[in-house]
């Protein structure tokens, strides 16, 4: 299977398909990064919608010449509101927080995607 392009893309992904808001220009620097990414090989029928979704994730975190870069996400550890007040640990948020990809929908969907695919051992020779 070929590599996606910038119209595959934005088919796969239509909340990218105005071309004013995502450049042609950024989304090919998107795919030429994820391709570095993908081995065919073991992407198989699967490579075109994982790139979709890594550079989709991509362009969701780091901007585009048009839309800034996301903030990262955090979760509050304590409320108070008047004289209550709730500190809690949201130790598993914490974790998830750490990988990137958690950061945003398709990064999410790009991260359970990579989890499906099959996995050999390394034989050093």
């Amino acid at each position: 299977m070929d590599n996606i392009t910038v119209d595959r893309f934005r088919e796969l992904v239509p909340k990218f398909s105005d071309p004013t808001k995502y450049p042609d220009e950024d989304i090919q620097t998107a795919i030429d990064l994820a391709v570095l990414n993908f081995n065919s090989c073991v992407w198989g029928d699967k490579l075109q919608a994982g790139q979709a979704l890594w550079v989709a994730h991509w362009l969701m975190f780091y901007g585009t010449s048009t839309i800034p870069a996301m903030t990262r996400p955090s979760f509050a550890t304590s409320k108070k509101v008047g004289d209550t007040a709730i500190t809690y640990s949201d130790a598993v948020a914490g974790e998830m927080l750490k990988n990137p990809y958690m950061w945003t929908p398709y990064g999410q969907q790009y991260w359970f995607m990579l989890q499906t695919l099959p996995t050999t051992g390394l034989m050093i020779v």
